[in-house]
This record gives C-alpha cells, structure tokens and sequence, in this order.
C-alpha cells in the first residue's frame, strides 16, 4: 500500500474521509458532514452566517467596486425571483448593496447557481493596505431582475447614481463608432450603441442590477456609400461583438470588443467573407470622451481629434500605403476603458483591474477549508470536472504572486513591442493586428499548455497578475484562432440552424472539422466576393506579413485546451463574458463537426464524427474504438459551455451528452475497460488497436465533467452508466499489462486489440510488440486520484506513490510545483486526507 498514508490513516478511516469528499465523487452533499456549523450556511437566515471571505488588492481610489466569482452549494440561489440572498459586508462590518449574477448552474433542475459572482461598491479604507478583506454573509435583501428583453435606456437606468455624462454617451445614437476603410478608400461604419439592428434580437443581457449593468451588442460594419464597379463596396466588412459595461457612480465605461471575419453566409445580409483586406480600424468616441486600450501594441494609433470626435485607431494605417488583412473565418480582441479626462485616475484603476476579488479558502480544523471556496468539499466547483482544489500551502502565496507578475510582465511587454525573437512561445512578432501565440501548427505536439486545470497559481495567490496574464494569453490565441463562424444576431452558428429535412432522413450540407471542410459550402464561402482581393493581389500590396499570419492554422481539437484553458480561468475567476462567448464558441464549432446527423440527403457520413463512431460501434459493440483526445476535449468544451449556458442552450444540446455517453457505454472493452482502440502509424507502428495514455486520461477527465455538471439529477440513468464506464476505464488504467514495471509508470501506448476489426480485443496482455519501449507519466496524476475517489480502492494512490517514485506525501511539500496542472486532483486529495489525520 501507497506507505506515506496508510500506516497513518488506515484503510477504515481513509474511507470515511472519502465520505465527506463527495461531491467530487458525483454525490450531492445532503449535508456538511464534518463541517461545524455549516449545516446553517445552507438555509436562508437574515441576517445569518458569515459564508465566505473575498480578498481584494487595496486600491487606487474610492469608493470602488469589488467583484468576485464565489462558488455554492445547491439551492442557494436559484438565479431568478426577487430576493439577493448574500451580501457582502464593508471593512468596518457593515452590510452594502450587493449585486448577485447566476455564471454557473448546477446540473439539477432547480438547484440553482453552482457559481455566483458578487458585486459591491465600497468605500477603501486607509492607504497604506496591502490588501483587504470583505466577509460575506447570508442575508435577504430586494433584488433587482432584468427585463424580458431590455433596451439601452434599461441598462442605464439599472446601476444607482449613475454619472450624468455616462448615460448621454449611451443614451443617444451616433457617439460611438467603429469605423473601417477598404483597399478604395470606401468606409464602412456600425454605431456600437445604437445601430437599429440590436433590437432584432443582437442585444444580449451579461449583467443587470443596481451596481453594474453589462450588455452585448452585435453588428456588422457596413458602407457609408454603398457602391459598385470596379472599386465598389463590400456588403459589409468584419463582425464587431461590443460589449459594454457600467457601474454605479462611476463615470468610466468598460468596453470590451471581438472584431471577426466569421459570417456564417445563414442569410443574404451576413454574407460569408473570404480574407478582408482594409487600411485602418478606428474607434470613435465624443470629443471629452479619452478611449484608452488596455494593452497597447505598436499598430495602436495615437488617440486624436476628427471633427467632433476623438479617434483612436485601434489599427492604424500602414506607412507603406499597403492595407492590413484578416484572414477568412479571423478574430482579434481588444480591451478599453472609456473617460473624461477629469476621470483618468479612474480609467487607470479599471485598466489595472483593480476590485477584482478572489475567495479565500478560511479557517477550519486540522486545515479543513471552511468557508465556501474552491477549497471547500462542500462547493468544488471549479472547471467542467468540478474538483476541489490543492491549497498548495508549501509556497508562500507571496513568492507565486512574484512569479505571476514577471510572467504578466514578460508576455504583455512581448504584446506591447510587437517583439517575439522566434524563440516558443513567442514565436513571431507582431503581424499587423495580430500576434499569435505559440508556433503556425495547430497540432503541436508536447505537452506545453495540455492541463486539466488553468489558473490555479492565480486562485492560490489572489493574484491581479496572474488574471491579467491569462487576459493577454487568451488574446494572442484569439490572434491565431481563424474559426469564427456567427449568425448575424452574433450567436455561433450552431449545427441545429443547418440541419436539412429530407425523405431520406435529417443531414447537415457539409463536412466539419472545427471549421469548414471538403467541398460542400453552404456557408458561401467559396463564392465570397474577391475583387478586393483580386486587386491587391493583382497589383503587389499584400501586407508583408500576410504569409507568416495566414500560416497560423487554429489550435485543432486535439490540442483544444490550450486556447479554452485560459479562457475557462477567465470565465470562473472574473465572469468575462468576452472569455465565455469564445467558449460557446467553440463548443459550437466542436458540435458542427461531432453530432448524429448524416452528411448528406445520399447517406454520407463524416468518417470523424460521432455518427461514424456510432455506427462503428454498433457493428462491433463492447471492444473499443477511435475515441481519444480530440473526442475528450471537445466533450469538456461543452461541458463547459452547458455550464455558463441558459436553459435555452442546455435543453438544446442536453441530447448530445447523452448520445455521447451512450456511445462510450455501447463501445467500451467489456473485458478490459479500455474505450480507445485507435488504428494510426504513429501508433505502434499501425499494428494494432492501440490506446494511447495521455488520450485515456483527457477522455476520463471529460467524463468526470459530463458526468457530474451535465448528468447529475438530470439523467439518473446515463449518470450511473457514464459512471460505470467511468470506473472501469480508470482501473483499466492499473491493469498489469498498461504498466512497465521496471519504469513504473503506464505504457505511452498499449495494444488493446487486434489491428483487423473482426478479431476479438485483448483481454490479457497483449502480444510482442504491443506495449511501447517508453512510458508516460504526464497526465495521469488525476486520473489516479479519481480513481481513488470514485471507487475508494487505494490501489490507485499506490500506483500514484510508484510513479512518483517517493512518498505520496512530497507531492504536497513540492515547492517548483511540477506539473500542477495535471496534478492538481492528486494534491488535493492528499491534502484532504492529511488533514482528517
């Protein structure tokens, strides 16, 4: 048995610790076992029990505004009706307003919020803090609700006290533009605030109360003049998602911004677009308005006056005279705060994210967590498989919050400077707009950024740097991600919108692989207008960047989590809806490619989709088959996008989750467990079915997720049977045969069947030849851990103790933190069952 526990812990007691360990496990935590007192922090009392502690940075000015995501058990709050049922008490203990918005809910139909954020604006106390904390307490209290469908004059009237001159910017139309030129000269122009097309269903609610509101808009930038002929106009240019945000008493208005070249051709007005070329990309506010971008980069413009506006080019025109080019299907980010000039020390504190909060884990026996937090076993919550999280207390928060910042520092001087040297990650420089991250290929191989887990050195330290870090990483993957794909509403195009009756049954028009392949175009992309393009190319002026940009091919699905790693770690620290979109996003375009539906009205079928595993598997049940990383990350894309979701998305694709689960159910080795067996070159050669063990432990992960956030109080059934196969695939893991026992570590690859279909799969060992000459030991540590969790046999941590290679208990003494990432289940585990010692 794994030696640095059990002789202290022993078996018994390990599996009654196990007991209050949960909701990790999938249970729903009936009550606080374990937990003195917490059973009160459950039912509503007014005033009750302090439930939570939020740690801030002091600020630069006050009063100022502290947000912070929180995570709840069940039936705390249910997202709608009339009553905020938290508040966030000031430093000198007195109750404020505070507002309460729904980001996640748990899978059960009417259990609420799994995760809330809280806003409050407070008065700072003394200068001279480092930092501050504010106490959260249960307590009943009028809540305001947004709307059915609420207009601009809503949003304003929403926040209290709301500066004068902030509700003339956004009350009356033509005050905020974004503007664009063509290759001719020709303008194209959408009014942010008011173009009359967010009341057709492009307005969409992100937060709404009485101390901030935040609505979305989406439009296109069309021409001023429309015209044709040679040198004539496009219907439109890019795609722009605006979204703005206001607070209570404060004259500074938040605007976040996603520029696309991602029409989805689904009507005549939002035509598909290939590459775009255009000379400059111009915000324009009122003059006395000072529009300033949070990171600058070296095409940022100089802010100055046109007529009665300031204008700010976010992409300024090039010296050559030569235009700028986004590719077909491109995107980029941009954050800004908006000020008077009286106000700039307020535009400042914005810009630095000052306020942003973050829970504490709290004071509790032997180091127990106590308050809700992502430490609490009682609310773990944290990222689709919902685990609690390592509190990591053999690093002084102080020395991660240093490392976070020389990490921010770096990268955002690389974003400033344009610099990048040809050294991974930052491989290229800036390219006009852009500036990837990472190298051209969207399947790099290495384990660089393939975590289970993002953002938890930054949770750990409640550090403002490590969020900002995650901020400019996800921009400069936004850069090199080319698969927009939006309705002219700005919802992702999703597969339910093109799905063809048909005698012969329901079909999409087209292959799918994250974005759009083979010949069938119903997007109208091969039939976009090219005499724009057609005319810088035929006269020399393709921006010299243009090669090297159009290299970047976007992160496939196999390697998913490295562009949806970062923005999970926006999405559940700071509710960026920008971050969260780009999730749904995604999810979407996992789902145009992966679904039930034949390829056409003739029977074709995807061969990488899920009907084509399908019918794999109905042919050959219960033996394995291709299903392994890419499969894996898209179900915990989605898992993630059904956790933000409204009702709406969930029921939608609720049918989804369950074919997959049902597929994994139908396909799994019986005999073995194994679910992936993958015929491939790389593979062993291409000899067998093989499953490879990074894959097996991306799927596990996916499953936990699905399982417990999807599954839960929703499907009983699918919930028991995902669990089922969820087991069995996790001691699969500690087969004899998956594991060298001179390395002690699981086999890289094992074969799991015979290379010919119609031969039965191993149930044994496997024959000479199929078990790799190397090993693995990179993203099993959780599964290892689930393991454990789910089935109480501590066969798993002694695995865990053998690749470690020394006691279970140093993974929690690890000050380099090695691999937290893929670890992070493990050390939380070990941690909880140190302290029920």
């Amino acid at each position: 048995m794994f030696q640095s526990l059990m002789p202290s812990l022993g078996r018994g007691l390990l599996l009654a610790a196990l007991a209050s360990f949960s909701p990790i496990a999938g249970a729903l935590p009936q009550s606080a076992s374990g937990f003195s007192g917490l059973e009160g922090f459950l039912s509503p009392s007014s005033p009750g029990p302090i439930v939570a502690s939020i740690k801030v940075d002091a600020p630069t000015v006050s009063p100022f505004l502290v947000h912070a995501t929180l995570p709840l058990p069940p039936n705390v709050f249910s997202g709608s009706g009339p009553i905020t049922p938290l508040v966030l008490l000031d430093a000198k203990g007195n109750p404020v307003t505070t507002q309460i918005e729904m980001v996640t809910r748990h899978p059960m139909d009417g259990a609420g919020a799994s995760m809330v954020e809280l806003l409050a604006r407070v008065d700072a106390p003394a200068k001279g803090q480092g930092s501050l904390n504010f106490f959260v307490q249960r307590h009943d209290s009028p809540r305001m609700t947004a709307p059915a469908n609420p207009s601009v004059a809503d949003f304003l009237a929403a926040p209290a006290n709301l500066p004068p001159q902030v509700k003339s910017l956004l009350s009356n139309p033509g005050q905020i533009y974004l503007a664009a030129t063509d290759v001719f000269d020709n303008i194209y122009l959408l009014d942010l605030v008011q173009d009359p097309s967010y009341d057709q269903g492009a307005r969409r609610t992100e937060r709404f109360g009485s101390v901030q509101a935040e609505f979305r808009h989406h439009g296109l930038l069309r021409p001023i003049l429309p015209k044709t002929g040679p040198q004539g106009t496009l219907s439109h240019l890019f795609g722009v998602h605006a979204y703005f945000r206001i607070t209570a008493g404060d004259p500074v208005v938040e605007l976040d911004l996603r520029i696309h070249n991602g029409a989805d051709g689904s009507s005549q007005s939002n035509e598909a677009m290939g590459a775009l070329y255009f000379k400059e990309l111009t915000l324009l506010v009122p003059k006395g308005w000072v529009p300033i971008q949070r990171h600058a980069n070296p095409t940022l413009g100089t802010a100055g006056g046109l007529g009665p506006f300031m204008a700010l080019p976010l992409v300024e025109a090039r010296p050559d005279g030569k235009p700028h080019v986004m590719p077909k299907q491109g995107q980029m980010q941009r954050r800004l705060v908006l000020a008077q000039n009286l106000d700039l020390d307020r535009a400042k504190s914005h810009l630095a994210s000052e306020g942003l909060g973050f829970a504490i884990p709290g004071p509790g026996p032997k180091k127990t967590p106590f308050f809700w937090s992502w430490w609490n076993p009682v609310t773990p919550h944290y990222f689709p498989q919902g685990h609690l999280l390592p509190r990591l207390e053999q690093v002084l928060p102080a020395n991660l919050n240093a490392n976070l910042s020389t990490e921010y520092q770096e990268l955002s001087q690389h974003l400033e400077l344009g610099t990048g040297g040809g050294i991974y990650p930052i491989w290229s420089g800036e390219l006009g707009w852009a500036h990837p991250y990472g190298i051209a290929y969207g399947g790099m191989t290495g384990g660089d950024g393939i975590d289970l887990f993002w953002g938890l050195r930054t949770l750990v330290a409640a550090s403002i740097d490590g969020y900002r870090r995650l901020e400019v990483l996800h921009r400069m993957d936004t850069d090199r991600m080319p698969n927009a794909l939006y309705a002219q509403d700005g919802t992702p195009s999703a597969v339910e919108d093109w799905v063809i009756k048909s005698p012969n049954g329901d079909y999409v028009p087209f292959y799918f692989y994250m974005k759009p392949t083979g010949t069938n175009d119903p997007f109208g992309f091969t039939t976009a207008p090219t005499f724009q393009a057609d005319y810088v190319k035929n006269n020399g002026l393709e921006p010299d960047y243009e090669a090297t940009l159009f290299g970047y091919e976007n992160i496939d699905v196999q390697h998913l989590v490295r562009y949806t790693g970062p923005a999970k770690a926006l999405a559940w620290i700071g509710n960026d809806s920008l971050a969260k979109d780009d999730i749904e996003l995604q999810a979407e375009m996992v789902n145009m490619g992966y679904h039930m539906y034949e390829n056409s009205a003739y029977h074709h079928v995807q061969g990488t989709g899920m009907l084509a595993d399908r019918q794999f598997v109905d042919a050959h049940p219960a033996v394995g088959f291709p299903f392994g990383r890419g499969e894996g990350w898209g179900m915990d894309t989605m898992t993630a996008a059904y956790m933000f979701a409204d009702a709406d998305w969930r029921k939608t694709k609720l049918g989804w989750f369950q074919d997959i689960s049902d597929l994994i159910n139908d396909g799994q080795a019986a005999c073995s467990g194994f679910i992936q067996a993958t015929v491939y070159g790389k593979l062993l050669e291409g000899k067998f079915r093989v499953r490879q063990v990074i894959e097996s432990s991306i799927v596990q992960n996916a499953m936990l997720g699905v399982r417990n956030n999807v599954l839960k109080g929703k499907d009983p059934v699918r919930f028991y049977l995902l669990g089922d196969s969820l087991n069995a695939s996790l001691r699969a893991l500690i087969r004899p045969e998956a594991w060298d026992p001179a390395k002690t570590a699981p086999y890289s690859q094992l074969a799991v069947a015979p290379k010919d279909e119609t031969l039965p799969p191993y149930c044994g060992p496997p024959p000479a030849g199929g078990q790799s000459t190397y090993t693995d030991a990179y993203q099993q540590w959780s599964s290892l851990a689930y393991g454990m969790e789910l089935t109480g046999d501590p066969a798993f941590l002694n695995y865990a103790e053998k690749m470690l290679g020394q006691p279970l208990t140093t993974i929690i003494l690890d000050p380099s933190l090695s691999n937290l990432g893929n670890r992070a289940a493990l050390n939380a585990l070990v941690e909880f069952i140190l302290a029920a010692i």
